[in-house]
């Protein structure tokens, strides 16, 4: 089969490779759809680094094509979403319902795309049946690609409370924030801020439901915001870009006892907060570790 196989920083190569075969447990699949999340680019960029070579991409639907002698309630042909992270069910973090059971200690040995198990940048893809959810006919493979990074989303609105009446300002209207927009507008948020610096994106982001764009870099955005919150500021700021200049501009556009959400993922290494400002304001700030328990079913 062919595959996109990354051997190490900016060498991704699409190559022949072994079908893989599955165990008793196991469910073959076959891609029918894939997205490009942020973390791929990290691992192409080197941001992030991983045991190489290793075949990437785990924002998936697929179908059915071979099942596990030991595996039951699925069968060839079913349509399928699969959650890509593989925790072990028996510890702490996997039993204790109030806490993300991505913080299971066989995290780092069992997430498709990532660490154990190849992804999904391939025609065929192993999977064990417990990672798989039924997409149902009404949805597109590409609409239901979007259930793992929705469940993300699904992850931040939950840590930081968006709540009926609220103002929120979403950094970065690439995917995730296009998601966060229209979950802040489900929630009931009164008023949407979209920041970006791409025209098209603003533009998307209000046909979405965002009821104003911002080009940070063109105008004033703490002003702007503040000219429409009675001066006080957003309730709740979700950055969704990953970089240390759009976490230190979230601190600026939060009001007073606002909620902040970092949710892009922000380059390894040490970063400048401005930790008085964060006192000052007594901001609640809160971090998404992926999808945990729950969510991916939600979305």
């Amino acid at each position: 089969m062919k595959a996109a196989v990354l051997h190490g920083r900016m060498d991704l190569r699409v190559e022949e490779v072994e079908k893989p075969a599955i165990g008793p447990e196991d469910v073959l699949v076959a891609t029918k759809a894939v997205g490009i999340c942020g973390s791929d680019l990290h691992l192409y960029r080197g941001t992030w680094t991983i045991e190489t070579p290793r075949i990437i991409g785990h924002e998936m639907t697929g179908e059915v094509v071979e099942v596990g002698e030991k595996v039951s309630g699925w069968r060839t042909g079913a349509r399928v979403a699969v959650e890509p992270v593989v925790s072990c069910g028996k510890c702490y973090w996997c039993k204790e319902n109030t806490v993300n059971n991505y913080f299971c200690e066989e995290y780092y040995e069992n997430v498709v795309g990532f660490f154990g198990l190849d992804g999904a940048f391939a025609e065929y893809v192993r999977v064990p049946s417990t990672c798989l959810y039924r997409v149902p006919d009404s949805l597109s493979y590409e609409e239901g690609a979007l259930t793992e990074p929705l469940a993300c989303a699904l992850r931040g609105v939950d840590n930081i409370g968006i709540q009926s009446g609220d103002s929120v300002t979403v950094i970065g209207q690439g995917t995730l924030g296009l998601l966060f927009v229209q979950l802040a507008r489900i929630g009931g948020a009164s008023k949407i801020f979209a920041l970006d610096v791409d025209e098209f994106k603003l533009k998307k982001a209000q046909e979405l439901g965002a009821d104003i764009s911002i080009d940070p870099t063109k105008e004033d955005a703490p002003a702007m915001i503040k000219e429409h919150t009675n001066d006080r500021g957003s309730d709740v700021v979700i950055e969704a870009v990953g970089s240390i200049q759009t976490y230190e501009q979230s601190l600026q556009l939060a009001r007073r006892g606002g909620r902040i959400c970092l949710f892009g993922i922000c380059p390894q290494g040490a970063m400048k907060v401005d930790a008085f400002e964060a006192y000052r304001k007594e901001l609640r700030i809160s971090w998404v570790f992926g999808s945990p328990r729950g969510t991916f079913r939600r979305s």
